[in-house]
């Protein structure tokens, strides 16, 4: 059996002062959340099936039980968020590829050569994914010609907008059209 690497959104809390295994939470729930243990002579729970409906909850007659949501987290890093980890963990759990785009060294470097005196190239380097290995690269490059508007569009979608000297941000502003190289690597993994 493949281990799952998603923790689960929610908690069954269960108060074992007032649990009577009564098993009312079982027999309502449909996504098969509750069981009692025969040989632990005590209900227990499957939280990876919740889905925080709280039935369990408003039937329980001793109100033993609450839903709660998980404090868990991923550490966040500069790469990735903690939202973006778990669906990257969802995806790949059920035998998916990651698929990861980076940008090549000379992505957009036309752009970055009106907007810096010194333009330079994006920092290319292979990363290692914990859990996951690499099956698989591609490279692809193009060039193409924003106009008008189109411009500021392509510039707004970049991290340049947010650190880009005044004088760049308006040589680009006067610009009319503006050509510039693009390129992604696209990286497939697989969970191992």
């Amino acid at each position: 059996m493949a281990i799952d690497f998603l923790y689960p959104q929610y908690e069954v809390v269960r108060n074992p002062a007032r649990c009577i295994a009564c098993r009312a939470c079982e027999r309502q729930c449909s996504n098969e959340v509750h069981a009692y243990d025969d040989e632990l002579k005590m209900m227990i729970s499957d939280e990876s099936r919740c889905v925080n409906c709280h039935r369990c909850v408003s039937i329980c007659p001793t109100r033993a039980l609450k839903i709660v949501k998980t404090d868990h987290t991923f550490k966040e890093n500069a790469n990735w968020s903690g939202e973006t980890i778990m669906e990257v963990y969802r995806q790949a759990s059920s035998g998916g590829v990651l698929l990861y785009a980076v940008p090549t060294a000379r992505h957009l470097y036309g752009l970055k050569e009106v907007l810096y005196d010194e333009p330079y190239e994006n920092a290319e380097q292979q990363t290692e994914y914990s859990g996951f290995t690499l099956i698989g690269e591609r490279t692809v490059t193009d060039t193409i010609t924003v106009e008008g508007d189109q411009i500021r569009n392509l510039f707004a979608m970049t991290p340049y907008f947010w650190k880009t000297p005044h004088v760049g941000a308006l040589r680009l502003a006067a610009k009319q059209s503006l050509t510039t190289e693009i390129g992604f690597r696209f990286l497939a993994y697989r969970r191992v």
